[in-house]
């Protein structure tokens, strides 16, 4: 029987989260994020005059951006070389309102627009509680097990978040969070600083990739823009 301290068992679960979502994996989010952020400005500028309304200056873009980066962590926009499944799930039953979450084996994150950096907006906090339930095993108290009980940590999915927020006047994205709160959300077992941690590296996405990700970013400006000529 190996005997571990409280620390050894914290190790175990951040070792398998950085194993599964490494810094390849984590190195296709920041550009993702990046391209929905310019689809949204670009929108917005084609719509200059709607924007430039005081009264909707506020309101609209910051939907508008969750909008556009929902759509570019779309199955249908998502290249197949990416790392990540996706898939969309229902935060909001009154309105039907779904946010893309990512999967790699047994992590799973789910992607959200946040005003200010580590901070859940409220209307998310009582979805989330209800996912991170889970991750209050990565720093169990527990202070021994077997090795034949080692896998215990992999069988249930540890659920993160992805935060993000944009620069004043839009000049990219601000801050990119991937935390792995508490079943309270009033604790961080585990978080990545995807914008300081990223910046080490290069992107991870090939020269044709990021064009791929760019085109399918601009097939949904001419869309939204075909779809308001439209009406």
């Amino acid at each position: 029987m190996n005997l571990l301290t409280e620390k050894s068992i914290y190790t175990e679960g951040e070792a398998y989260i950085d194993s599964v979502i490494d810094d390849k994996c984590l190195g296709w989010l920041l550009p993702i994020l990046e391209t929905g952020e310019t689809a949204c400005k670009a929108f917005m500028n084609l719509n200059s005059e709607f924007f430039n309304c005081k009264d909707y200056l506020n309101m609209v873009p910051g939907h508008l951006l969750s909008y556009c980066i929902n759509k570019q962590l779309s199955t249908q926009s998502l290249i197949s070389s990416c790392p990540f499944i996706s898939y969309k799930e229902v935060i909001n039953k009154r309105n039907g309102y779904a946010i893309p979450i990512l999967g790699k084996e047994n992590v799973t994150i789910s992607v959200m627009r946040s005003s200010k950096q580590k901070q859940v907006d409220l209307s998310d906090r009582r979805y989330l509680k209800e996912k991170c339930i889970s991750n209050d095993e990565i720093d169990s108290q527990l202070s021994m097990f077997n090795e034949c009980n080692q896998d215990y940590y992999k069988k249930d999915k540890y659920h993160g978040v992805l935060l993000y927020g944009t620069k004043k006047d839009w000049e990219g994205i601000e801050f990119a969070d991937i935390i792995f709160f508490d079943s309270k959300l009033k604790r961080e077992c585990y978080s990545l600083d995807l914008v300081n941690r990223l910046h080490i590296y290069e992107s991870t996405m090939s020269n044709e990739e990021k064009n791929q990700t760019l085109l399918n970013a601009k097939n949904l400006i001419n869309n939204e823009k075909s779809n308001l000529e439209a009406e």
